[in-house]
């Protein structure tokens, strides 16, 4: 047998190595080495510290390879929530288009109204959505302000400074020194009242909110929201007859924005309660009653 002599790598001790071995342990530090035959010589390494560096590099290369895997996933999602976005705007603006359209007919079928409610309904989903896919492309991103979500809405600013005019004027009226004058300023109250209320319905409805305050266009546009020909305005001015209109234009334009003939019945019994509560409140229009 062959008997071959070198040092120990880890702690420099002599050590025997023969020729049929592949391996020795180390009499003074305990260390594992592996034999490696060259020629007449051997070489000596610590398999130990093989074995650590082999498994620190496996590890290495499963972090790397997960890490690459986690971008790859946040990166397809990303795209995923961009392409989706891009439909969802793209849809939402295909039905406001047909929102607008139906909302400028003058006259709406039934069936047309049921669909002017639904594109309604289909709009704020579509809202919504695009809402929540831009905070997940851009979680910093501040919401978009309400006046720009809902531009037709306006400012209804002077329509409740002219109902709080009339509301005080309407209360004055009870203190008024004779029948004569309180009569005469309940109709200014009354009168101020409904056309506070016209502004934001008239809005709601497509239609320029300071029209409401224009004597005589205020009555052409009641009656073409609600169906009704704008030659209707003149029968306002017909002894008798101008009840019977004033009564029947103001059931359209309660049924017109999906009230009820008992809410209709407040507004006629009751308007300078219920034509407010009809225009400062979340009642929509779904077009025009008269078909």
């Amino acid at each position: 047998m062959e008997i071959q002599r070198t040092t120990c790598p880890s702690c420099g001790a002599t050590l025997v190595i023969p020729d049929d071995v592949s391996g020795v342990t180390c009499d003074y530090c305990g260390s594992i080495l592996a034999v490696t035959r060259s020629g007449a010589g051997v070489t000596l390494e610590m398999v130990r510290q093989v074995t650590e560096s082999v498994a620190a590099s496996g590890e290495s290369t499963r972090s790397a390879i997960q890490d690459a895997s986690q971008i790859t996933q946040a990166e397809l999602r990303r795209l995923q929530w961009t392409q989706e976005l891009t439909a969802t705007q793209l849809q939402l603006t295909n039905i406001r288009g047909e929102i607008r359209a139906l909302e400028r007919e003058k006259k709406l079928t039934p069936r047309a109204r049921h669909q002017l409610q639904e594109l309604r309904r289909q709009a704020a989903r579509l809202e919504t959505r695009v809402a929540e896919l831009q905070h997940r492309l851009e979680p910093d991103r501040k919401p978009a302000p309400a006046a720009e979500r809902k531009p037709a809405r306006g400012s209804w600013g002077c329509a409740g400074i002219l109902a709080g005019l009339g509301l005080l004027m309407l209360l004055g009226s009870l203190g008024a020194e004779t029948s004569e004058d309180s009569v005469a300023i309940a109709q200014v109250a009354l009168a101020t009242i409904v056309m506070a209320s016209l502004w934001p319905l008239f809005v709601k409805a497509g239609r320029p909110g300071w029209a409401a305050v224009v004597p005589f266009y205020n009555l052409m546009v009641w009656a073409e929201i609600t169906g009704r020909s704008w030659w209707w305005a003149f029968l306002v001015f017909v002894p008798a007859v101008n009840l019977i209109v004033l009564l029947l234009l103001t059931v359209d334009l309660a049924r017109s924005f999906g009230k009820g003939l008992g809410f209709a019945a407040g507004m006629v019994f009751l308007p300078f309660l219920f034509f407010p509560i009809l225009a400062f409140s979340s009642a929509e229009y779904q077009g025009p009653a008269v078909g």
